[in-house]
């Protein structure tokens, strides 16, 4: 066992943002792994304290070592063995002791045909977790080594304690063994030798790997993770069946599987790609639609892809003549519902409203582009097999609706402005299936500005722009989503960006662990994959994806390669090598090499078809050296920033170097329960919203409900969220004659004003409804601050040591009878303590959407719940007449039909992110009720807009 312990001497893992080895670099705090087999239906997931989680049935083994028994933590991290394979190696050390243990899967051992049983699960569905552990002296002096190994809950098997004192230089070693489902005699796996089954565990990998198409790059954390990429799917997948992951998601997706199945035929498995197809057919409805996920109709254009995509790579003219029927029968399904929804007054000829995964939209109420855009991708691929087929007929025909259909999506756009595609016609949405325009393949045109500016939006703007070098995704604040990311990466690489797409290659490479598992969302701010769904099998294919199309990428009838390298990989002394790989137009093999007069390549293939071109892309200043024929070279710029992984995670390192600190908080304003006749369910709806993203805390700007004995269900609502919630008084919060003191003590709330710190922040709750004592102040609601909260605001702000964010009802710059009074406090409170000085005002009260900057101060305008009061001379319906007779005062308002809220990120970097929502109007507008408009600067809005604000800093010395 020498190699092991030489290979855990030299190598130790690091949290993000520590230590010193880049090539162990791990960025997740919770780097979940997986020992299993492949298409064994389930695999051993082993946490990030590495214990390992075997069937319920049996429990979870805890490692525990050194005098006092610690158990293994996340300090302790984990590799894969030789880099890429499912073992994974954890290294401890204490008193003297280094402890090292290795975590594998394996059949059965009484199984009687073990290489067969490797490859699939032949003689049952149970295996064998293995745990082999060795301690060795590394000091100058006798040690005591002491370890324990076993399950818990506690079993009467399976228990391992080594207490002994080792001279300096010894070692021992032994093997835990545990059934992933609890069998009858577990003492009988006793008797097996770990060492051949080790043994038999690196040679079933070795073989596996050298069944299939080679890439090797010259970085060698990017080639074990393309080798860790393929390993994720063959123990994820069940049975022949793609599935998103093990222990998480561990069932068939169509989406997912779209690409999973990609990665298997790019990859040269084809035996897993076969079967994956096969169970494909079975997910058609009798109306023809495919379906792996209710309601989703995105997968009826995936699934005729898939099976277009299968031809694409065997030519297997018997397999498509066997298809097309179901994907004919899937076109029908997309051709007629765009039929039946020819005379919607929205979205004619597009597909209908449904729910949305990706997109976050789960209410069923909006019309999905990337449902569009699949199925037009499907009627496109059923078209062209339709021509392969001799087809003409159908093929014209398929492609005539397709452009009408394309036609119908750009009337769309042109009806809703945009310059980019839209996650949804109605605006709203994370950005997932709209984002899939270039890839996997087009349905627009490079030249088409949408696709372009889409790219340019989501890179630069969407919730701030790409963070980590990595795209948003705003069904929660702080996320970065790189799998989706990766759809962005490649519409890059067709319109030939390849620095963008190299710099994208390695940030997605970046957020894996160190035995190469990827995530599928991060929370970016704590480094940690959303749900604990790591490893992502998405996450793993679409990096193994990525890497083989910057090499040799397919487009249209042409085959490129190197469109999207790292300059680096091209260097003096580098080398590439491909063997093997399956293509379009069959296997290429191609060998480059860096020398010093230029690049070096050798290419042999495709051996099926040859393409209309083949084109190979250089910097003009690594220029080919040798002749190549057959091969068009095309020279491009060098590359301004020479990435490679070091230097992603050097700059990482950097950006963590004074961490950015946040404070999230939810906010909604104005629901005025005591006016509309739905506010239960609005309010429902939120604090669900903020329950699901668990922010800082909560809070509303007023105009909540009064303080009346029907309102407490109400207000038990509110009080359902569990975490901080915060309440500021609203001038219609004491209708009814109500005191503002017993609206505080119905609420429940510190106080009429108060403040209070979250983080790295300062709140202050304002109470803008107290009376003005002048005798000519203005007539109707109480609007003044007076001289007691003054003076409390004035030391308050004198004494925080953080930036303040202020909340009032009414805003106060316009809202209040002493506005310039308080706007000159502030200022001046804020130069006489710069570290607490405000950087924000929130208020709600004009049921407005509005940003502004006074000063060094932001005032934001929070939108109502509910509705745009219009008053006495615009009296309409909105409902029917049993509402608006329970509820008269809703005849005076324009109502929104979805609530609207708000979650707000402050950062230390000093920016302020609001994360809004969008509604739209029940009834006729107040455009079309000809209302003038609503004053004051302010415009009619069924909308909390996406903003980001940016902010300064006090300066210390």
């Amino acid at each position: 066992m020498l190699r092991t312990i030489l290979s855990f001497s030299l190598c130790f893992i690091f949290l993000a943002g520590q230590g010193q080895d880049v090539d162990n670099f791990d960025y997740f705090a919770n780097n979940w792994n997986v020992a299993g087999l492949k298409d064994y239906p389930r695999g051993a997931r082993i946490s990030p304290e590495n214990a390992v989680y075997l069937d319920e049935s049996n429990g979870v083994v805890e490692i525990r070592y050194g005098t006092n028994l610690t158990p293994l933590s996340r300090k302790e991290g984990k590799l894969a063995w030789e880099g890429w394979m499912p073992i994974m190696q954890v290294q401890a050390a204490e008193g003297g002791i280094r402890y090292d243990f290795t975590i594998w899967a394996t059949p059965m051992p009484d199984v009687k045909e073990w290489q067969k049983a490797f490859d699939w699960p032949t003689e049952g569905e149970n295996f064998a977790v293995w745990i082999r552990y060795t301690a060795t002296n590394i000091s100058s002096n006798p040690a005591r080594a002491r370890l324990h190994i076993g399950i818990k809950p506690t079993k009467n098997y399976g228990n391992h304690l080594i207490d002994k004192i080792l001279a300096p230089g010894e070692s021992l070693e032994q093997a835990a063994r545990y059934p992933f489902f609890s069998i009858k005699n577990p003492d009988a796996l006793a008797a097996a030798d770990y060492k051949t089954w080790f043994d038999r565990t690196v040679g079933y990998w070795h073989g596996m790997k050298n069944s299939i198409a080679l890439i090797e790059v010259p970085e060698k954390k990017a080639t074990d993770a393309l080798k860790a990429a393929h390993v994720c799917q063959m123990i994820a997948n069940d049975l022949g069946e793609v599935r998103g992951g093990e222990g998480f998601y561990d069932e068939f997706y169509i989406r997912d599987g779209a690409y999973q199945v990609m990665e298997l035929e790019e990859a040269g498995m084809w035996e897993a790609a076969r079967k994956s197809i096969e169970l494909y057919l079975p997910r058609q409805r009798e109306d023809g639609r495919f379906e792996s996920h209710t309601g989703q109709f995105d997968a009826n254009g995936q699934a005729p892809w898939v099976l277009w995509q299968y031809y694409k790579m065997t030519a297997d003219r018997a397999f498509l003549e066997r298809v097309y029927p179901k994907m004919r029968k899937s076109a029908d399904w997309t051709i007629g519902t765009l039929k039946g929804t020819q005379n919607d007054p929205d979205y004619p000829r597009l597909l209908p409203k449904a729910l949305a995964d990706g997109e976050y939209l789960w209410a069923g109420q909006n019309h999905i582009v990337g449902y569009d855009f699949w199925n037009l991708r499907g009627l496109l691929v059923t078209a062209d097999v339709a021509r392969i087929l001799g087809k003409m007929d159908e093929a014209s025909e398929l492609n005539r609706i397709a452009e009408q259909y394309r036609s119908a999506i750009n009337a769309a756009m042109q009806k809703n402005g945009l310059a980019h595609f839209p996650p949804s016609w109605e605006l709203i949405g994370t950005h997932w299936g709209n984002t899939e325009t270039l890839w996997p393949t087009p349905i627009f045109p490079k030249t088409d500005s949408r696709v372009t500016s889409l790219v340019d939006f989501l890179r630069n703007d969407f919730v701030g722009g790409y963070s980590e070098g990595t795209i948003r995704w705003n069904g929660f604040p702080d996320v970065i989503h790189p799998y989706m990311g990766a759809y962005t990466s490649m519409a890059d690489l067709s319109l030939g960006n390849d620095e963008r797409v190299v710099e994208d290659f390695y940030w997605y490479l970046l957020h894996s662990t160190a035995a190469h598992a990827f995530p599928e969302g991060i929370f970016y701010r704590s480094q940690t994959a959303w749900g604990h769904t790591i490893p992502h099998v998405t996450g793993a294919c679409n990096y193994a994806i990525m890497l083989r199309h910057m090499l040799v990428h397919e487009e249209g009838d042409e085959l490129h390669l190197l469109k999207a390298v790292p300059d680096g990989w091209l260097a003096d002394g580098k080398q590439i090598r491909i063997e093997r790989l399956p293509t379009w137009f069959g296997n290429v093999t191609m060998v480059v090499k860096g020398t010093k007069e230029g690049v070096e390549v050798k290419f042999e293939g495709p051996d099926r078809e040859k393409p209309a071109r083949i084109i190979l892309h250089l910097p003009d200043n690594r220029k080919l050296v040798n002749p190549l024929p057959g091969v068009l070279v095309e020279l491009r710029k060098p590359q301004s920033v020479q990435w490679n992984f070091e230097k992603v995670v050097k700059q990482y390192q950097a950006m963590q170097v004074k961490p950015v600190t946040s404070v999230r908080f939810g906010m909604m304003t104005d629901v005025h329960k005591d006016i509309m006749h739905d506010a239960d369910q609005r309010l429902t709806s939120f604090v669900k919203e903020m329950t699901a993203i668990q922010p800082d805390f909560t809070i509303h700007l007023g105009d909540f409900c009064q303080p009346i004995a029907k309102n407490r269900e109400f207000l038990g609502i509110w009080n359902s969220f569990p975490g901080a919630r915060y309440h500021v008084l609203g001038n219609h919060d004491m209708d009814g004659g109500f005191s503002r003191d017993s609206t505080v003590s119905f609420y429940g709330a510190k106080g009429k004003f108060y403040s209070f710190d979250r983080g790295d922040f300062h709140f202050v709750v304002l109470d803008a409804n107290e009376v003005n004592p002048s005798p000519s102040r203005p007539a109707g609601y109480a609007r003044y601050i007076g001289k007691e909260q003054q003076d409390w605001l004035r030391k308050d702000l004198g004494k925080s040591k953080h930036p303040t964010v202020v909340f009032s009802h009414q805003p106060l710059p316009t809202g209040i009878d002493n506005s310039k009074e308080i706007l000159a406090l502030l200022a001046e409170a804020g130069n006489a303590n710069p570290a607490g000085k405000v950087i924000s005002c929130f208020n709600g009260h004009d049921h407005a959407d509005q940003v502004k900057k006074i000063g060094d101060i932001w005032f934001i305008q929070v939108n109502s719940m509910s509705y745009d009061w219009l008053g006495d001379a615009y009296v309409h319906k909105s409902y029917p007449d049993s509402i608006h007779k329970n509820y008269p005062a809703i005849q005076y308002t324009a109502p929104y039909k979805d609530p609207l809220w708000a979650v707000v990120t402050l950062s230390s970097d000093g920016t302020i992110k609001i994360q809004g929502r969008k509604s739209e109007w029940v009834g006729p507008s107040p455009m079309e009720l000809k209302h003038p408009g609503k004053g004051i600067g302010l415009n009619f809005s069924t909308a909390i807009q996406d903003t980001v604000l940016s902010f300064q800093l006090a300066k210390h010395n």
